[in-house]
């Protein structure tokens, strides 16, 4: 996770509140955050980064042990080939990701693709702004 992502992150479990998130670092490299947490200083609710990756879900627990069908082995491969099989010129690759890129305008600022499965868009999108953010919840 970037670091400097931290600072625009609140309490997804105080929500509609908007309470910011303390980071407690304990493994960065150069600007990231690979091993942390995210704590809430209103609730007090912690959000583990693993990996570089924020786990921001509140009802995460519940799903715990629960197989996740996306990361099956076939389900991944199918999204990383689908999403940027254009990339390593497959002639039979969809180019529907770098013809949607296309339009898009450089612009200052944020991009933020909400529901970016394996993060193709906010790929393209981090060559058109200053900081491009992906999300997805499965």
């Amino acid at each position: 996770m970037k670091k400097q992502l931290s600072e625009l992150l609140i309490c997804p479990a105080c929500l509609p509140g908007q309470f910011p998130l303390q980071t407690e670092i304990q493994i960065e490299e150069a600007g990231d955050i690979i091993t942390g947490t995210l704590v809430c200083p209103k609730c007090g609710a912690r959000f583990a980064i693993e990996e570089g990756v924020a786990i921001l879900d509140p009802n995460r627990a519940r799903f715990e042990g629960v197989a996740n069908k996306y990361e099956t082995e076939e389900t991944v491969s199918s999204y990383l080939w689908t999403h940027y099989g254009d990339l390593l010129n497959d002639e039979n690759a969809s180019r529907a990701y770098g013809t949607w890129a296309a339009r898009i305008r450089p612009h200052a600022g944020l991009a933020l693709d909400v529901g970016g499965a394996v993060g193709r868009f906010a790929f393209e999108m981090s060559t058109k702004c200053d900081f491009a953010i992906g999300i997805d919840n499965s």
